[in-house]
């Protein structure tokens, strides 16, 4: 009831930034963040901040440059009082903002306490960057689908109290985002009997395909532990899902599951990278 779901978040220190393309600021655009920041810190107890780089710079109309948006999020993954980064944003420019950080971040990052990176669809380009850190947990999921769809609210809150259920350390995520990383220093270095999650709003089945040929020539496909095939809507649309898990199948021998709650149409489920067992006592 409304108390367990003070609790879930209870003083925790929630950031909201954004990696990717920054919104326009509507009055439906700033109901929903206002809708967002009253859920976290009046219902689930959590302490929250807004950075300017979830909207679209007023003054210039045009994104917030990319070394602004990167120092947000520096700032927010270097300092242990945030247990939180949720990201609102998604399009295209998540890998500008991962350029802009300082060189070798990741590897000179000091902290003394997890923080959880959320975020989905563009900023998988992020979720899988944030796998070079230990103490970073990137969960795929898009934080307004806590308020605009109750069945992923749902889930969410399950999520906090069960972390651990049909756990494998994963990477991956948006297929066309993913392989944005392909040959950068941010390609996930040790993937072997991980979850690859994948998943593509837009996209023919030629596009898929290959995508995925270039995939398996990044990785061995039989070095994982499983493959989870979410939402490819624009296949779906189409009735063509079957002809790229046979694809898939031919490619490896792979265990391959389906995931309808990952990707980009409601309802969604949080889908965690990494998890630090002490991480999981009520209070860390």
């Amino acid at each position: 009831g409304r108390e367990l779901l003070m609790t879930l978040l209870k003083g925790r220190h929630v950031v909201l930034l954004g990696c990717s393309n920054g919104k326009a600021k509507t009055l439906q655009a700033q109901d929903n963040l206002d809708a967002l920041v009253k859920l976290l810190s009046h219902q689930y107890g959590a302490k929250v901040s807004v950075r300017p780089s979830i909207w679209l710079d007023e003054k210039t109309g045009g994104y917030y440059p990319a070394r602004q948006r990167a120092d947000y999020l520096a700032q927010a993954l270097a300092d242990s009082k945030v247990d939180w980064i949720m990201d609102l944003t998604g399009g295209d420019l998540a890998n500008q903002t991962l350029a802009a950080l300082p060189a070798a971040f990741f590897q000179h990052l000091k902290r003394d306490k997890p923080v959880y990176y959320m975020g989905y669809s563009d900023n998988s380009v992020m979720l899988n960057a944030c796998l070079a850190h230990d103490m970073i947990l990137p969960v795929n999921f898009f934080p307004l689908a806590l308020v605009l769809d109750t069945a992923s609210r749902a889930n969410f809150e399950s999520f906090l109290q069960n972390k651990f259920e049909n756990h494998l350390e994963a990477f991956g995520g948006n297929l066309r985002c993913f392989l944005k990383l392909a040959g950068t220093s941010f390609w996930p270095q040790d993937i072997v009997g991980r979850r690859l999650y994948l998943e593509t709003s837009s996209g023919s089945l030629e596009r898929i395909q290959s995508l995925v040929v270039q995939l398996s020539q990044l990785i061995n496909l039989d070095d994982l532990g499983e493959i989870c095939l979410g939402q490819f809507n624009e296949l779906d649309d189409r009735g063509q899902r079957p002809i790229l898990v046979d694809y898939l199948s031919s490619m490896t021998k792979t265990l391959i599951t389906q995931n309808s709650e990952l990707g980009h149409r409601f309802p969604l489920k949080p889908f965690i990278y990494h998890v630090i067992e002490d991480d999981f006592e009520p209070n860390h």
